[in-house]
């Protein structure tokens, strides 16, 4: 899957800036970095960012939310993470509640430790 169809969109939900590089995996948030080879992943890390939200499907503002959102969600920029619907007595979902989460590439603080998990020991290492 591609974001490339969203390489035109200059904020994240809360407004922040976004920057789009081929190098990267996810929108990367404020300008990106001048960075050669491993820098990369010296550097850079992604995270995600928790939403939810009720939507209305009657309501048709809401609805283009939905879609937008879930078209995130199709392409591989937002993850599900649930999805419940409530259907109206002519069995039409009329209402969702959705959880997602936003990846977005970030740089890491200067002083941020490699928090990797650490490799396992063989048994000569152990003592």
């Amino acid at each position: 899957m591609s974001l490339f169809k969203y390489f035109n969109e200059t904020a994240d939900t809360d407004g922040e800036q976004l920057s789009w590089s081929q190098h990267i995996d996810a929108p990367f948030r404020g300008p990106v970095p001048l960075l050669r080879g491993s820098e990369f992943d010296d550097q850079l890390t992604t995270v995600n960012d928790f939403r939810l939200r009720e939507f209305d499907l009657r309501d048709s503002a809401q609805a283009d939310e939905y879609r937008t959102v879930m078209d995130r969600i199709v392409n591989g920029w937002y993850q599900v993470i649930t999805c419940e619907r409530a259907k109206g007595e002519d069995g039409r979902v009329r209402y969702v509640y959705l959880e997602w989460a936003e990846r977005y590439t970030v740089q890491k603080p200067p002083s941020a430790p490699d928090r990797s998990p650490p490799y396992a020991l063989t048994p000569n290492q152990i003592g």
